[in-house]
């Protein structure tokens, strides 16, 4: 048995494929695009609060654990394509994003609208990154072998 991180890999492997993860591809890719969709929703809610727009409190959740992009990456993504090249470089982006929007958050709520505003090109720019990462791993599953069949 080995621990994450060492030799060896926490998904089923077939057999003559390397380390390519036996994953459904359909219910994997359906599930990025669901991710996808929740990150979009997120940023235009963000985008909202920084027009000054009536958008409901926990809209656009500061941290990355608790938007719905996070929730799937951290938890059923993980189980999922967490041995996946790319699913891994969607980490970084989705961080800085939520960092960045941590400072735009707080001038808001300090009634520096057009402060916020300057900082929205950058938000959108990693937003950009992130989905780019996304359609990357999309690739990246559909490229996948199939699974034998049973």
């Amino acid at each position: 048995m080995t621990c994450p991180g060492e030799s060896g890999s926490a998904l089923p492997q077939q057999p003559g494929t390397g380390n390519a993860p036996l994953i459904n591809k359909q219910l994997a890719l359906s599930l990025v695009q669901k991710a996808k969709a929740a990150h979009l929703k997120w940023r235009v809610y963000a985008q909202c609060l920084v027009e000054g727009l009536d958008c409901p409190q926990d809209s656009a959740p500061l941290l990355s654990t608790e938007c719905e992009f996070g929730k799937w990456y951290y938890n059923q993504g993980k189980q999922m394509l967490g041995e996946l090249t790319f699913y891994r470089a969607l980490e970084p982006p989705h961080e800085t994003l939520h960092a960045l929007y941590g400072r735009i958050h707080h001038l808001v709520e300090q009634g520096k609208l057009d402060e916020a505003r300057k900082h929205m090109p950058g938000l959108i720019g990693i937003s950009e990154t992130l989905l780019e990462t996304i359609a990357f791993l999309e690739e990246e599953i559909a490229s996948l072998p199939p699974r034998p069949h049973r």
